[in-house]
């Protein structure tokens, strides 16, 4: 017998403005999905309840709708009396879903995940189609981002999993990062262009790859010291079923500082893989068509590994043992994003200059990065400029 289980996908579908303009335009549905022909179903009815978060960007309605699909599998194939329908959710279900839940996941996932199940939960009771619940299930509090409501019989009626420290790297020594892009160069050429954009621009990585060279600019009101990319929303796959999660989290202008030996090195490379391409993205896959967010990913995890072995046959003995930590610790494209607000917050006075540096809308995420020193832009350039100028070898060489 096979084995049907929920499964979130991308729908695409083409809207049209009043004025006949028509827009391209994604959402998340729910299909079914067989493991074993690994054949899908058209999208489910259930589907309607992505309009629970309707101003919500693509990638995070996915990640949204994933916890609420975990749970929709629980409640039809996994628990001890599975629902044959939504109109048979009940309280209970949600809380023998958390209490198993709480037993194999984080703490901050299930807490997320029981912010998103029962916001659907109450849109499905609203809707008329969950109704195995009843107006007195469900209770609501205000909050800065508006009124929340949850399951009176559900909150609080679990024990959470303890809160585990996130052993997360944030940050790189320089000498490292420049040996990551000779490693990039030889390896991972592909990447190595967006590898400069997230360290030396703050760039996420599904922002990197949502770039094309028409949002490229240089030497704007003759700053020579910096590269400007324009962020915002972009399908660069059209023709992907399954689409393109690349999605602005800020539309912006961002600014990338110019290191000129490792950019013009890096950009120059990067226009022969693509003078071939059969679109204008900067970042394309080994077939020329726009490089998804899964390809670099994969293209990471490949240059990691390579770092990491780099650094572990060294014959230092202290760079061996910094590769042996790299191995320990939880990094992937994010390491980027970090090593950028680091090297900001060495020049920045205040956490709004750093905010900004890194396109963030609140000054929150930039605090862990404040120091007290004030120095200069410039002085970022001289210092990798220097470490680039003494080292042996040039870009993509490396010392076996």
């Amino acid at each position: 017998m096979s084995k049907i289980r929920f499964k979130p996908i991308i729908i695409k579908y083409k809207f049209s403005h009043i004025d006949g303009t028509i827009e391209n335009r994604s959402t998340v549905g729910i299909c079914l999905y067989d493991e074993d022909t690994k054949r899908e179903t058209l999208a489910q009815p259930i589907s309607v309840v992505a309009k629970a978060w309707p101003s919500v960007k693509l990638q995070p309605l996915n990640t949204y709708m994933t916890r609420f699909v975990r749970f929709l599998n629980y409640a039809f194939f996994e628990c001890e009396s599975p629902v044959k329908s939504i109109a048979d959710f009940e309280p209970f279900t949600v809380l023998s879903y958390f209490t198993d839940l709480s037993m194999t996941s984080g703490r901050a996932y299930v807490r997320a995940a029981e912010d998103n199940i029962n916001k659907a939960l109450y849109y499905l009771w609203k809707q008329g189609i969950a109704t195995g619940f009843k107006e007195s299930d469900f209770a609501e509090v205000s909050t800065p981002k508006g009124t929340i409501a949850y399951l009176k019989d559900v909150k609080n009626c679990y024990t959470l999993p303890p809160s585990k420290a996130r052993n997360r790297l944030h940050d790189m020594d320089t000498k490292t990062v420049l040996r990551m892009f000779d490693l990039a160069v030889r390896y991972t050429p592909r990447i190595a262009l967006g590898l400069y954009f997230q360290i030396f621009g703050g760039l996420r990585y599904a922002e990197v790859v949502s770039l094309d060279y028409g949002k490229l600019h240089f030497n704007i009101g003759n700053n020579a010291s910096a590269i400007y990319v324009d962020i915002e929303d972009t399908d660069m796959r059209p023709e992907l079923r399954r689409g393109f999660l690349s999605k602005a989290k800020k539309t912006r202008k961002q600014q990338v500082i110019y290191i000129p030996d490792l950019f013009d090195t890096l950009y120059k490379l990067n226009t022969k893989l693509t003078a071939k391409a059969s679109s204008n993205a900067i970042f394309v896959n080994a077939t020329g068509d726009a490089m998804t967010e899964a390809s670099y990913a994969r293209y990471f995890r490949v240059l990691k590994k390579h770092l990491i072995d780099s650094l572990k046959c060294d014959p230092d003995f202290k760079v061996r043992n910094y590769g042996i930590s790299l191995e320990s610790v939880d990094w992937g494209t994010h390491i980027g994003r970090g090593i950028y607000s680091n090297l900001v917050a060495e020049v920045a006075k205040t956490s709004a200059e750093i905010a900004r540096a890194r396109g963030d809308s609140s000054q929150d995420s930039s605090l862990p990065y404040l120091t007290d020193n004030s120095k200069t832009r410039a002085l970022i350039i001289e210092n990798v400029t220097k470490l680039i100028n003494e080292r042996p070898t040039k870009f993509g060489e490396i010392n076996d």
